[in-house]
């Protein structure tokens, strides 16, 4: 993997960390050959595809709350999306 490794000694502010965490698993996800998603997770009962969906949906829920403000309507959008998601991909789990 290239990339920077974490350091020996967490720092004390641990939001450093998640750019490393993501260039790692993107460039795992970028490694990926089609038939690799729908393999199973180590998350018994999810495939690569439903796990990296989850994320996503964490993300872009996270991102549209604490950044946009957004409530209950922010959350009916974000189900949107991944309902149009899952009908072009298929189901993720």
């Amino acid at each position: 993997m290239t990339g920077t490794r974490p350091p020996a000694t967490p720092p004390g502010d641990f939001a450093g960390l998640f750019g490393v965490e993501r260039a790692r698993l993107s460039e795992l996800l970028r490694g990926l050959e089609p038939g690799d998603w729908q393999r199973p997770s180590p998350c018994p009962g999810w495939t690569v595809l439903g796990l990296c969906c989850h994320l996503l949906g964490d993300d872009l829920g996270l991102l549209s709350r604490q950044r946009d403000g957004y409530t209950a309507s922010g959350d009916k959008a974000i189900t949107g999306i991944l309902l149009r998601t899952r009908a072009i991909i298929g189901s993720p789990k």
